[in-house]
Parts: structure tokens; C-alpha cells; sequence
């Protein structure tokens, strides 16, 4: 299989790493070329598959120590009317990915 076939099929299987093969000095031998293919398709599952996709571990939790400070609350802060329906849309993306979900606080 030459090294286009390589990448063609690669890139096929795993679309979301095309970036990054299409990205590849020029100057590699094919030797190198085929072997940074195949490092890049081994491991296809720590690249993200979309804008949202940023991956999530469970090997540690983080906590912010305010002491005995109580939280600070704040008025909502006013978005200029161009931004509100991009804000509502990446709103609605994030919360589609599983990234965030709706929440109502006092």
C-alpha cells in the first residue's frame, strides 16, 4: 500500500485526524511518513472529534478552598444584542455535547 493509500485510508476510517496528517513536514522520507500515519491512527482516540469534544478524566478532582469566605454573588452582566443569539447557539452546542447542562440556581 503506498503511503497515499495509507493516509486516504486512514483518513477515511478516521476523518477527525486529517488535520493532522495533511499537516506533516514535507521534508519526511516515506519511511517516516507511514510511520507517522500509523502513530496518528494508533492513537485516533486522544484527538478531538469535534469543537466540544475536549475529554474528561476521572483520576482526579479539583476543589477551590475559599476558607470560611462566603461565595460572592453578582448580578448577571448585560450581553450586547449582536452576541446573544451566538451565545445561545454555543449555549445550546455545548449542552448537545454533554459538555454542560441546564442548571437553575437562586
Amino acid at each position: 500500500m503506498s503511503i497515499v493509500d495509507s493516509a486516504t485510508a486512514v483518513t477515511s476510517k478516521y476523518p477527525h485526524v486529517e488535520p493532522e496528517i495533511a499537516s506533516l513536514p514535507d521534508d519526511l522520507s516515506a519511511d517516516e511518513r507511514d510511520c507517522a500515519i500509523r502513530l496518528i491512527a494508533e492513537n485516533s482516540d486522544v484527538f478531538s472529534k469535534h469543537e466540544f469534544d475536549f475529554g474528561r478524566t476521572d483520576l482526579l478532582t479539583h476543589k477551590i478552598d475559599t476558607g470560611n469566605h462566603k461565595p460572592i454573588a453578582q448580578p448577571l452582566r448585560r450581553h450586547p444584542l449582536a452576541y446573544v443569539d451566538l451565545i445561545d447557539q454555543t449555549v445550546d452546542k455545548t449542552i448537545e455535547a454533554g459538555v454542560v447542562e441546564p442548571a437553575a440556581s437562586p
